[in-house]
């Protein structure tokens, strides 16, 4: 084997390890990474709505504050929505269950009939 074939695999060994080692990181860290880029991400796409409540003249704390309390209030009210829609979903979930199964019953009776009616000429 040449020096350069060995060096070649050498770093793509190299290469290898240190992905399965920031994967093993990354998954062993996820309670702190999670949040953070959570973090991060919503202070991206907020802090253009606070610069544009300073430009209006609200001081910054307030800005923050307003951002912060609407932003709370809209996942609050879609998370509380898309909860009272499975709860409903739950609810119905047998008369779901049953207009379902009428429903396969009578696609089956009719390709029955149609084969039955197919065999018979």
């Amino acid at each position: 084997m040449s020096s350069s074939r060995k060096s070649a695999e050498l770093s793509q060994l190299l290469a290898i390890i240190f992905a399965l080692v920031t994967v093993a990181v990354l998954y062993l860290a996820k309670k702190v990474v999670v949040p953070l880029a959570l973090a991060i991400l919503f202070a991206f796409l907020l802090s253009p709505i606070v610069t544009l409540l300073e430009r209006i003249r609200f001081p910054r704390v307030l800005a923050v504050i307003l951002v912060i309390l609407a932003a709370g209030t809209t996942v609050g009210t879609i998370g509380w929505t898309v909860f009272e829609q499975l709860v409903e979903v739950t609810d119905h979930m047998s008369d779901y269950t049953y207009n379902i199964q009428h429903k396969i019953d009578t696609l089956n009776r009719t390709q029955s009939s149609n084969f039955s009616r197919a065999e018979d000429e």
